[in-house]
């Protein structure tokens, strides 16, 4: 996509503003708040912003706070050509009271609806929205935020990430550093003590108070060419007398020759000697004054000459410069892309870590949702089990017990143990006494079926127990992070 011609009738603070672009590098200057930014937005805002928006979301309000007229008025338009395959496309918008969008197509065809155009546009820009945002349409002082948008934006990353890669051998070397001296070098050498916004050396030394050194070459051109205008002005002065006194050497000639008849005439006279004196001195000093603006007049076409060539070289300067302002420009995208280069190695990082991290989770048995609610179901059968049996506290103490007999006791869900005689122990809510061929005695708190319970128990701890061998995990929550791992 190639912008050929932006065109708008009022746009923020700029009006009745045409610009066509040419192939190549083309540059906007202008002093400050002069426009140039509000120009780029409004190239940006005829190419992605709607025509038709409201005033409830901030975007919204902060177009219409920075774009609309203020006091008065109630639209804002914007026209851009753009050639795509050699073929040009119009787009149109109007923001405002009448909002209206309008694409004319190379073969004529017209498009008025936001989404139509967008979805006509797709091949032509090539990249998203959020792509040129990010990069094409980039302030400077939002650079380091733009970088991390980049990074965020999958986007934008996928788009200018082959572009990136195909311009990373671009300075083949070269010291960044290096090159910014040496361009900062030239422009000191060409530009140093000269104001360039004022087109005048620096702390107003004018031609009247010069610098003595430590000057570029443009300044010293600029006083070069104010001595041949100050030698000039004194020529000009020189030859407007010479004219007072060629016409001063007519009349005098003239009188000469008036005289020079007198002369013969009264030649016999005393006077004719006296004349004679007063004359020649005059006429001697009129042929010094003749002699001298004789050679200020073979020096002017010299004097005329040099001013030419000194414009000629001033001339030649000023373009030197603007080629190593381009270089300095182009030193400064290096060092963005340098930025940029770095991001994307972090990214690589990223990414390395990710395979890891996927790496270890094909290595974790898998869990399913089924194996989660079995080992549930086991784990709280269990506890509620163990739970009703210990539902109340029984206490005994043996007191007395035949000789050579022994008695066993079975205390909830633990294993049978032997007591004797003068032992106290307790139970939660089950006790068996058994002694063989003589008794065997059951206690409990409540009407529940223990051996039921204790067949339950050991059911769904066997069960549990042998979940967690199967997954390889130790625990129910292991066996749940796991799954979340997973997932």
């Amino acid at each position: 996509m190639i912008i050929k011609k932006y065109t708008t009738g009022r746009f923020a603070g700029i009006k009745d503003v045409k610009i066509e672009f040419k192939d190549g590098l083309n540059v906007i200057l202008g002093s400050n708040e002069s426009g140039k930014s509000t120009l780029v937005e409004g190239i940006h805002s005829v190419l992605f912003k709607p025509s038709r928006i409201g005033r409830k979301t901030a975007e919204d309000k902060e177009f219409h706070s920075k774009f609309m007229p203020y006091p008065i008025g109630d639209s804002i338009d914007g026209e851009i050509d753009l050639e795509h395959n050699g073929e040009i496309y119009t787009l149109r918008k109007e923001w405002g009271a009448d909002a209206s969008s309008k694409l004319t197509m190379p073969n004529k065809i017209v498009i008025k609806s936001d989404i139509s155009i967008n979805d006509s546009l797709k091949d032509v820009y090539i990249y998203g929205e959020g792509t040129y945002s990010s990069v094409f349409f980039l302030k400077q002082y939002y650079l380091k935020e733009a970088i991390n948008r980049i990074v965020e934006n999958k986007e934008a990353t996928g788009e200018i990430s082959s572009l990136l890669r195909s311009t990373i051998m671009e300075l083949d070397g070269v010291s960044l550093e290096s090159l910014g001296q040496k361009i900062q070098d030239e422009i000191d050498t060409l530009l140093k003590r000269w104001d360039i916004e004022r087109n005048y050396p620096e702390n107003n030394k004018g031609i009247n108070n010069p610098y003595k050194v430590g000057f570029g070459k443009v300044v010293e051109s600029y006083y070069a060419k104010e001595r041949i205008k100050l030698e000039m002005a004194k020529a000009e002065e020189a030859e407007k007398k010479f004219n007072e006194i060629c016409v001063q050497i007519k009349k005098t000639e003239e009188k000469i020759e008036e005289l020079k008849a007198k002369k013969e005439s009264m030649e016999e006279l005393e006077n004719d000697v006296i004349q004679r004196s007063i004359l020649e001195p005059q006429i001697e000093q009129l042929n010094k004054d003749i002699s001298a603006l004789s050679k200020i007049n073979r020096d002017w076409p010299r004097s005329d000459e040099k001013l030419k060539q000194l414009i000629t070289e001033l001339t030649r300067l000023n373009e030197k410069y603007k080629k190593l302002e381009e270089e300095k420009e182009l030193s400064k995208k290096a060092e963005e892309k340098n930025i940029l280069e770095k991001n994307l190695a972090n990214i690589d990082e990223i990414n390395a870590k990710i395979k890891e991290f996927k790496a270890q989770i094909s290595e974790i048995r898998t869990v399913t949702k089924e194996d989660i609610k079995a080992l549930e179901t086991n784990y709280n059968g269990m506890n509620k089990a163990e739970a009703m049996m210990k539902a109340g506290v029984i206490m005994a103490k043996l007191n007395y017990f035949p000789d050579g007999k022994n008695l066993t006791v079975t205390k909830d869900l633990e294993e049978p143990t032997e007591v004797n005689a003068g032992d106290s122990f307790t139970a939660k809510g089950f006790m068996k006494l058994q002694s063989e061929n003589l008794i065997e005695i059951e206690i409990k708190s409540g009407n529940i079926d223990f051996n039921e319970i204790r067949i339950q128990y050991e059911n769904f701890k066997k069960n549990y127990e042998q979940l967690l061998k199967t997954l390889e995990v130790k625990n129910l929550e292991e066996a749940k992070l796991n799954k979340e791992k997973l997932d």
